[in-house]
């Protein structure tokens, strides 16, 4: 749709003004597909260290010894992944508004709306994951840095505040 959206003039654009945004607008999309990998990567690696948590609860179950260090250790990659993508989210949100301000469809708007609004889930769902995480390593220094870095980074005010 946003190839379409591309080829559309807007009404009262020069020929320059609607080159400048058309390749502002391919810009945005270049820079939203290059998030959309990145992302999906984390899911796969989040993947991955969550498995690494069970096989220590597993191991702990069998008999087999998984140090405290090493539980602690794959705990934090699953927090340190989760972060990520909490980051990950907010460039995102921050490309889709760049983009929302070059837009010329208001059918796009509605997509970007929905997009928008799947990257505050996952932001929200990563940060619930993050906390039963840091529950379970009980580090305050660890848990404080982390926690700062989501207030920070939160999608907006509304949910900063709950």
């Amino acid at each position: 749709m946003a190839t379409i959206a591309l080829s559309r003039r807007k009404k009262g654009l020069s020929d320059e003004e609607r080159i400048q945004q058309e390749s502002r607008l391919s810009a945005f999309l270049e820079e939203a597909e290059v998030l959309r990998d990145r992302m999906e990567g984390l899911v796969e690696r989040d993947a991955a260290c969550f498995q690494r948590v069970v096989d220590s609860w597993g191991a702990s179950r069998s008999g087999s010894t998984v140090s405290p260090a090493e539980k602690t250790a794959a705990l934090k990659e699953c927090v340190e992944t989760s972060l990520a993508l909490c980051q990950m989210c907010c460039e995102g949100l921050f490309v889709a508004q760049r983009l929302l301000d070059c837009l010329t469809s208001t059918y796009l708007e509605s997509d970007l709306g929905v997009a928008c609004e799947l990257m505050r889930g996952a932001f929200n769902a990563s940060g619930a994951l993050i906390d039963a995480n840091l529950r379970s390593i009980g580090e305050e220094a660890y848990t404080e840095a982390v926690l700062e870095k989501l207030r920070r980074w939160r999608p907006n005010e509304e949910e900063a505040t709950e």
